[in-house]
């Protein structure tokens, strides 16, 4: 869901209880017998409240990290190849 970019796993939990919250609301103000599901509506309302805590730059960043833990990850890990082969023979 596009709405929902660069939300947190946090984000997300406040975004659900949002809508939950909202859907509550409207349950105990409702002259009309309702279901209490948590419809669409209810998560339209909740993104007009939560916000993504987590900026683009923080995905960059966070990108570069991850990519350099993995290549040094498999330098280290070619290099206890090596040592192990080299043992071996």
């Amino acid at each position: 869901m596009e709405d929902c970019e660069n939300f947190s796993g946090a984000d997300l939990a406040a975004l659900m209880e949002e809508a939950g919250l909202a859907a509550i609301i409207e349950k105990q103000t409702s002259t009309e017998k309702t279901s209490g599901t948590i419809k669409t509506c209810y998560f339209e309302v909740a993104l007009s409240k939560v916000s993504p805590s987590v900026s683009k730059m923080q995905i960059e960043n966070y990108e570069r990290f991850s990519k350099g833990l993995k290549q040094q990850y498999e330098k280290q890990h070619h290099h206890s190849n090596d040592l192990c082969c080299s043992l071996t023979v």
